[in-house]
């Protein structure tokens, strides 16, 4: 699922639990029915059911942190018994000043409904472009739950904002889908009386859906809180979306700046608007003239925009673990380069996968920081570089 805090507020948000498992709403439900149900949490629905809860886990495929930009990358296993891939790509970005905005990848492969589901606290007070809803049936999954559903076909990228308290939110969908759906869902949170009386909260489906069991989408949404009259993105498109190789990439324009985010399931160089790039995640900033200010590159080999360049000799290093202790991993091979790895991230582990933050590092030994680590086979450094230019 996805939460967003900004702003001193919770914005796109998990429904949490009921009170408890065993509260009983006077027409039968149970709350908790809900907010456990994948239903409930902004992420993409298949078939409108429920994701597997035994049998099944998560993959940690992309970590990385750099100065104004973050991402993480993690692919579903058997979320969906009839997907092959079920992957989600989200990256939060500064803006100058206090701001922030988020852009969120979803890949999903198999099945025959796919549904992105979106909601946020408080109402969604505008939809742009306007288009004209009409009166829709859901499937007795969603019926259960939601109210008043409403649909529309549309023809481009759509903006949805809502309001919550004094701080807004736009959601701009850059994929273009089959159908959009807005209806009203439980705005509770927990079975008190107060609770049980708050107005419905608005989610949206954006729909794709086709006959057979192999439907493939890509999602492309860009995310902005904001409390001022304006938001800090001024506009946003998507500038590649390629469903045989699964490339995405937006640009989004701020005040004195254009952004390019682009993601990729591999090393495979390819040209998106001004910027070249060889890995699975690059960010670049250009500013009003065009020359590119700031880059980071992720699990990959090369980036380039005008005078910017950055190339790794390789998009990250696997080496052999000997053994584990406390927050160490033991190298039975030596890792080159140990002091260029210091602030990066590794994954460890095989289905599931996780990652940690490198502390320290010796040819023979890694050290990461917070958490213990985990017994595995090898750990795979993602190399990374950052550059800003002057």
């Amino acid at each position: 699922s996805l939460s967003f805090y900004a702003c001193g507020e919770e914005l796109v948000s998990d429904r949490g639990y009921c009170s408890g498992s065993s509260h009983m709403f006077t027409d039968g439900r149970r709350g908790q029915d809900w907010m456990r149900s994948t239903l409930s949490h902004n992420l993409v629905v298949v078939d409108e059911q429920d994701q597997a809860d035994r049998a099944c886990g998560s993959n940690l495929e992309l970590f990385g942190v750099a100065s104004g930009v973050a991402v993480v990358q993690a692919s579903g296993v058997n979320a969906y018994s009839q997907c092959a891939d079920y992957r989600r790509t989200s990256v939060l970005v500064q803006v100058p000043g206090a701001g922030v905005y988020g852009v969120d990848f979803f890949r999903v492969t198999g099945g025959r409904t796919h549904q992105y589901s979106f909601h946020c606290n408080g109402s969604l007070v505008s939809r742009r472009p306007a288009y004209a809803l009409a009166p829709v049936s859901l499937g007795p999954a969603w019926d259960r739950w939601l109210s008043n559903p409403e649909a529309f076909t549309p023809d481009a990228p759509c903006m949805f904002t809502w309001q919550f308290r004094k701080v807004h939110l736009d959601m701009t969908l850059l994929s273009v889908p089959d159908r959009i759906i807005v209806a009203d869902a439980p705005g509770w949170r927990v079975a008190t009386p107060e609770e049980l009386e708050k107005p419905p909260i608005q989610q949206i489906l954006c729909e794709n859906a086709a006959p057979g069991t192999g439907l493939s989408s890509q999602y492309a949404a860009v995310i902005a809180p904001y409390t001022t009259g304006e938001s800090p993105v001024v506009s946003a498109r998507l500038i590649e979306s390629d469903l045989d190789s699964g490339a995405l990439a937006v640009e989004v324009k701020l005040a004195g700046r254009t952004d390019y985010v682009l993601s990729s399931l591999d090393q495979q160089q390819r040209r998106f608007g001004p910027v070249t790039a060889a890995g699975q995640f690059a960010f670049v900033s250009v500013d009003d003239d065009g020359r590119a200010v700031q880059g980071y590159l992720l699990n990959g080999t090369e980036l380039t925009c005008g005078n910017l360049q950055i190339a790794l000799q390789e998009p990250n290093t696997t080496v052999k673990v000997h053994s584990v202790s406390d927050r160490t991993f033991s190298l039975s091979e030596p890792l080159p380069d140990p002091s260029a790895v210091v602030g990066a991230y590794l994954l460890a582990g095989d289905a599931p996968r996780t990652g940690f933050e490198i502390e320290t590092a010796l040819p023979d030994a890694i050290t990461v920081r917070d958490y213990p680590a985990i017994a595995c086979e090898a750990v795979t450094v993602l190399n990374s570089d950052w550059v800003r230019m002057e």
